[in-house]
């Protein structure tokens, strides 16, 4: 298996030209609202995989159900949700994103609770341990910028 990842100032669609299987973790910011838009989808390979693990700001869903019509994708899997951990509604199976990808056979679409399960769980509390220790030594560690 060949992997390629995309970083800031790459060039997206080179990227993913002829990928078998996209997965998008991008953060969301300024520069990455709808990024993967029809553009994207339609450089894949045909009948290739498309995941998404992180905020619905940042694919075009328009683009891809059309890109799921035309066989560019053969199946997407999707945890929905535009809200951030901690917020009341992540788990909402009445949201209407989540309700309208759940509808479509091609798209396996999780109300935004798919990154919580015992592993995430874990990694998360081991870095927040780590975090206060390195804190109290006087070092800082997993600084936002």
């Amino acid at each position: 298996m060949s992997i390629k990842y995309f970083e800031r100032g790459d060039n997206l669609i080179e990227t993913v030209v002829d990928s078998d299987v996209a997965v998008n973790d991008l953060s969301q910011n300024p520069t990455t609202g709808k990024i993967l838009d029809i553009t994207f989808f339609e450089s894949l390979k045909a009948g290739s995989c498309f995941v998404s693990v992180t905020i619905d700001k940042i694919n075009d869903t328009e683009a891809l159900l059309e890109a799921l019509d035309k066989k560019v994708l053969s199946v997407a899997a999707i945890d929905t949700g535009d809200v951030r951990i901690g917020d009341v509604r992540i788990g909402d199976v009445h949201n209407p994103y989540y309700k309208k990808l759940q509808k479509n056979p091609k798209i396996l679409a999780t109300p935004h609770i798919a990154y919580n399960n015992d592993i995430t769980a874990r990694i998360g509390s081991d870095k927040m341990i780590n975090n206060i220790e390195s804190f109290l030594e006087g070092k800082l560690v997993n600084l936002a910028e």
